[in-house]
Protein backbone atom coordinates (compact mmCIF):
# COMPACT_ATOMS: atom_id res chain seq x y z
CA UNK A 1 0.00 0.00 0.00
CA UNK A 2 1.04 3.48 -1.18
CA UNK A 3 1.45 6.70 1.47
CA UNK A 4 2.24 8.89 -1.56
CA UNK A 5 -0.91 11.60 -1.81
CA UNK A 6 -1.44 11.90 -5.14
CA UNK A 7 -3.38 15.37 -6.21
CA UNK A 8 -3.89 15.99 -9.96
CA UNK A 9 -5.12 18.91 -12.13
CA UNK A 10 -7.07 18.40 -14.91
CA UNK A 11 -7.29 20.93 -17.35
CA UNK A 12 -6.76 21.59 -21.48
CA UNK A 13 -3.10 21.86 -22.53
CA UNK A 14 -1.88 23.20 -25.70
CA UNK A 15 -0.35 20.58 -27.81
CA UNK A 16 2.25 22.18 -28.26
CA UNK A 17 3.42 22.27 -24.45
CA UNK A 18 3.16 17.62 -24.62
CA UNK A 19 6.06 15.30 -25.54
CA UNK A 20 5.45 12.02 -26.00
CA UNK A 21 7.82 9.61 -23.37
CA UNK A 22 11.13 9.08 -24.90
CA UNK A 23 13.21 9.13 -21.60
CA UNK A 24 13.85 12.34 -21.65
CA UNK A 25 13.49 12.72 -17.93
CA UNK A 26 16.31 11.09 -15.89
CA UNK A 27 15.17 7.70 -14.38
CA UNK A 28 12.14 7.53 -15.92
CA UNK A 29 12.75 5.52 -19.22
CA UNK A 30 10.95 6.01 -22.23
CA UNK A 31 7.15 4.20 -22.93
CA UNK A 32 7.69 0.79 -23.98
CA UNK A 33 4.41 0.29 -25.61
CA UNK A 34 4.45 -0.14 -28.95
CA UNK A 35 1.64 -0.45 -31.54
CA UNK A 36 1.04 -1.35 -35.02
CA UNK A 37 0.26 0.83 -38.18
CA UNK A 38 -3.19 -0.96 -38.37
CA UNK A 39 -3.76 -0.28 -34.76
CA UNK A 40 -3.02 3.37 -34.67
CA UNK A 41 -5.09 3.89 -37.78
CA UNK A 42 -8.10 2.62 -35.71
CA UNK A 43 -7.08 4.83 -32.77
CA UNK A 44 -6.93 8.11 -34.75
CA UNK A 45 -10.58 6.85 -36.35
CA UNK A 46 -11.97 6.23 -32.77
CA UNK A 47 -10.67 9.52 -31.81
CA UNK A 48 -11.89 10.83 -35.12
CA UNK A 49 -15.53 9.33 -34.43
CA UNK A 50 -15.67 10.01 -30.73
CA UNK A 51 -13.88 13.17 -29.85
CA UNK A 52 -15.77 13.45 -26.29
CA UNK A 53 -13.95 10.63 -25.27
CA UNK A 54 -11.02 12.81 -24.54
CA UNK A 55 -13.34 14.21 -21.20
CA UNK A 56 -13.17 10.46 -20.26
CA UNK A 57 -9.74 9.23 -20.72
CA UNK A 58 -7.37 12.09 -20.41
CA UNK A 59 -3.14 12.03 -21.09
CA UNK A 60 -1.48 11.68 -17.87
CA UNK A 61 1.41 14.04 -17.91
CA UNK A 62 4.33 14.70 -15.87
CA UNK A 63 5.38 18.79 -15.68
CA UNK A 64 8.95 18.47 -17.27
CA UNK A 65 11.02 21.75 -17.84
CA UNK A 66 8.82 24.21 -20.03
CA UNK A 67 6.06 21.77 -20.69
CA UNK A 68 4.79 18.20 -19.94
CA UNK A 69 5.84 14.90 -20.74
CA UNK A 70 2.95 12.03 -21.48
CA UNK A 71 3.19 9.39 -18.54
CA UNK A 72 -0.15 7.57 -19.63
CA UNK A 73 -1.40 8.16 -23.16
CA UNK A 74 1.39 8.53 -25.55
CA UNK A 75 -0.34 6.66 -28.60
CA UNK A 76 -3.41 8.85 -27.87
CA UNK A 77 -1.08 12.12 -27.89
CA UNK A 78 0.50 11.00 -31.11
CA UNK A 79 -2.52 10.51 -32.56
CA UNK A 80 -4.45 13.90 -31.42
CA UNK A 81 -0.79 15.68 -33.12
CA UNK A 82 -1.77 14.00 -36.34
CA UNK A 83 -5.18 14.87 -36.17
CA UNK A 84 -4.06 18.55 -35.37
CA UNK A 85 -5.88 19.19 -32.70
CA UNK A 86 -4.87 22.51 -30.39
CA UNK A 87 -5.68 21.50 -27.00
CA UNK A 88 -6.40 17.98 -25.15
CA UNK A 89 -7.56 17.32 -21.81
CA UNK A 90 -4.68 16.28 -19.28
CA UNK A 91 -4.31 15.10 -15.87
CA UNK A 92 -1.48 16.81 -14.36
CA UNK A 93 0.44 15.20 -11.70
CA UNK A 94 2.23 17.15 -9.20
CA UNK A 95 6.03 18.08 -10.03
CA UNK A 96 7.26 16.32 -6.90
CA UNK A 97 5.74 12.91 -7.51
CA UNK A 98 8.86 10.55 -7.09
CA UNK A 99 10.56 8.92 -10.18
CA UNK A 100 9.49 5.52 -8.78
CA UNK A 101 5.88 6.22 -8.91
CA UNK A 102 6.29 7.61 -12.51
CA UNK A 103 7.36 4.27 -13.61
CA UNK A 104 4.75 2.79 -11.40
CA UNK A 105 2.16 4.23 -13.25
CA UNK A 106 4.16 4.06 -16.90
CA UNK A 107 3.76 0.37 -16.50
CA UNK A 108 0.64 0.15 -14.23
CA UNK A 109 -1.27 2.51 -17.29
CA UNK A 110 -0.80 0.08 -20.08
CA UNK A 111 -1.22 -2.93 -18.09
CA UNK A 112 -4.06 -5.45 -19.90
CA UNK A 113 -5.84 -6.66 -16.56
CA UNK A 114 -8.46 -8.01 -18.61
CA UNK A 115 -9.62 -9.34 -21.84
CA UNK A 116 -13.35 -9.84 -23.88
CA UNK A 117 -15.06 -12.80 -23.05
CA UNK A 118 -15.45 -14.53 -26.18
CA UNK A 119 -19.04 -16.13 -25.75
CA UNK A 120 -20.22 -12.41 -24.15
CA UNK A 121 -18.82 -10.52 -27.86
CA UNK A 122 -21.14 -13.05 -29.82
CA UNK A 123 -24.50 -10.82 -28.40
CA UNK A 124 -22.64 -7.87 -29.95
CA UNK A 125 -23.15 -6.06 -33.08
CA UNK A 126 -20.79 -7.77 -34.88
CA UNK A 127 -20.21 -5.11 -37.51
CA UNK A 128 -20.10 -2.54 -35.05
CA UNK A 129 -17.29 -4.24 -33.45
CA UNK A 130 -15.53 -4.75 -36.60
CA UNK A 131 -15.56 -1.07 -37.26
CA UNK A 132 -14.09 -0.48 -33.73
CA UNK A 133 -11.22 -2.78 -34.20
CA UNK A 134 -12.18 -5.21 -31.73
CA UNK A 135 -10.75 -8.04 -31.97
CA UNK A 136 -13.38 -11.20 -32.00
CA UNK A 137 -12.11 -15.31 -31.63
CA UNK A 138 -13.33 -17.40 -34.08
CA UNK A 139 -15.91 -19.30 -32.39
CA UNK A 140 -15.52 -23.14 -32.54
CA UNK A 141 -19.37 -23.09 -33.77
CA UNK A 142 -18.27 -20.89 -36.44
CA UNK A 143 -15.57 -22.63 -38.35
CA UNK A 144 -16.31 -24.66 -41.26
CA UNK A 145 -14.35 -27.81 -41.26
CA UNK A 146 -14.78 -28.49 -45.06
CA UNK A 147 -12.55 -24.99 -45.50
CA UNK A 148 -9.95 -27.06 -44.51
CA UNK A 149 -10.16 -30.05 -46.62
Amino acid sequence: MSDFDLKVEVREIPLSQLSENTGQIPDVPENPRKISDEAFALLKKSITESPEMKQLDEIKVFPWKKGFVAIGGNHRLRAYKELDWKNVRCKILPADTPKEKLCEYIMKENMQYASNDPYKLQSWDQEQLADWGVDVPMMESNINIDEFF
